[in-house]
């Protein structure tokens, strides 16, 4: 059971599709856990629920189809603002000039060395839970890992503060 389908199932969205019905092969009875069923060698492998899937029970999918188009993966985008200035030499209170600028950054899929493909993962998990940096992936990356891509850079004017 995925993340959404676990928030899904602690609702009660899909509750009146979901009640047992007395049927001996409804899966939220217990006696049947551990027996074969239609040829299927684990119940594992079956929903929970006959009603599963009919139209009005609300599924994971539904909601991915509506976010899907929407959704990129590591897609994180940042504004970022800079101040310089160069300090008078004879007046330390006074700016011989002042500079502000904003660049919109992506960080991407991507490692900064292309050497690794984007879908290695960063981190593995250890028994204890702990994270460790995957040994698979090149020095470079281990150190900086994804690429940040400029979307655009714009000086900025005093009164855009």
């Amino acid at each position: 059971m995925g993340t959404l389908d676990a928030a899904i199932a602690n609702t009660s969205i899909n509750g009146n599709l979901e009640e047992d019905d007395g049927d001996e092969n409804n899966l939220s009875d217990d006696k049947t856990a551990n027996t074969p069923f239609d040829g299927f060698d684990s119940l594992a492998n079956r929903v929970p629920y006959k009603t599963v899937g009919l139209p009005g029970y609300f599924s994971q999918g539904d909601l991915l189809a509506s976010l899907g188009p929407a959704l990129s993966v590591r897609g994180d985008t940042f504004v970022i603002r800079a101040y310089g200035s160069a300090p008078d030499r004879s007046n330390a209170d006074a700016s011989v000039a002042e500079a502000w600028c904003e660049a919109v950054v992506q960080r991407v899929p991507a490692y900064v060395d292309p050497s690794d493909e984007a879908v290695i993962p960063p981190y593995l998990r250890n028994a204890d839970g702990s994270l460790t940096v995957n040994p698979e992936l090149s020095q470079t990356n281990r150190l900086f890992g994804r690429r940040f891509e400029v979307i655009s850079f714009r000086w900025l004017d005093p009164h855009e503060i």
